[in-house]
C-alpha cells in the first residue's frame, strides 16, 4: 500500500504527488497515468511537497527540508 503525503502542480501543468517514502510520482496526462522520479531516497518519512525556486520539488520530513531539481 502506498500513503500520499503530499502533492504539487509543476510549472508545466504536471501533477506530482509525494508518497511518505518519499517516493514522487508525476502525471502529465490529467491525473490518468503516473511515472516515479528518480530520486535519492529520502532520509526519513516525507510529509510535505511544495515547488520552490525555479520550479524545484521541495520536501519536508522528520529531518528537515531539501531540495531537488523537478524535471
Amino acid at each position: 500500500p502506498v500513503s500520499f503525503s503530499g502533492a504539487t502542480q509543476l510549472p508545466d501543468g504536471a501533477i506530482a504527488l509525494l508518497t511518505q517514502t518519499g517516493q514522487v510520482l508525476v502525471s502529465r496526462d490529467d491525473a490518468r497515468t503516473f511515472s516515479a522520479l528518480a530520486l535519492p531516497p529520502a532520509p526519513a518519512p516525507t510529509s510535505a511537497l511544495a515547488r520552490g525556486d525555479a520550479g524545484a520539488l521541495v520536501f519536508a520530513s522528520l529531518r528537515g527540508m531539501r531540495a531537488a531539481s523537478a524535471p
